[in-house]
């Protein structure tokens, strides 16, 4: 993967920490704006 992918990956993932459990799923969906790959880089049980 390439290094801009990764940091991608991680800036949302530090996001994600701060939302509640059951709001995490939604976020992710809206922060990955449509992007499969990148969303897949996160559980699916968040």
């Amino acid at each position: 993967m390439r290094l801009d992918h990764w940091q991608k990956v991680k800036a949302i993932f530090n996001s994600a920490l701060a939302i509640e459990n059951d709001l995490r799923e939604e976020y992710l969906a809206r922060a990955c704006e449509g992007d499969d790959d990148l969303l897949r880089n996160y559980p699916a049980d968040r």
